[in-house]
């Protein structure tokens, strides 16, 4: 899938992590499952989407870090709950790359387009709550 930025990846729903038990680093996937944890933990009792949200964009950072991606998120209600649902559209280290995906989209896919540099894990994040996660 890195080779070919024009393939989607399907990351059409966002599943929230189980909690990591403490002394259990040894592969990547428990790793993140931290990561998540921890910010998760620093953010505090927020909207499922907001979760959503946060979770999403460390798994971009996670997946694709130090290239560029562009993304549509969408979010839908079910039981009176908000939740995310991102689409990548494209991601590779050469920003034209990613520009002339975006380039092709409709008028309503560029409503909800993101379009964002992405910074591997190990730099700051801020939260959405204003917080920064190290």
């Amino acid at each position: 899938m890195a080779d070919d930025p024009l393939k989607k990846p399907s990351s059409d729903q966002i599943a929230t992590p189980s909690p990591s038990k403490e002394g259990t680093m040894s592969n990547p996937t428990t790793e993140f499952q931290h990561i998540c944890s921890e910010a998760l933990d620093a953010i505090g009792d927020v909207p499922a989407a907001v979760r959503d949200k946060t979770i999403a964009d460390l798994e971009l950072r996670h997946d694709y870090p130090g290239e560029y991606a562009a993304w549509l998120d969408r979010y839908t209600v079910a039981n009176r709950v908000r939740r995310l649902s991102r689409e990548v559209l494209v991601h590779d280290r050469d920003l034209t790359v990613v520009s002339a995906v975006v380039a092709g989209l409709s008028p309503k896919d560029m409503s909800h387009l993101v379009m964002d540099y992405l910074d591997p894990l190990d730099v700051d994040l801020e939260l959405p709550s204003g917080y920064f996660f190290e």
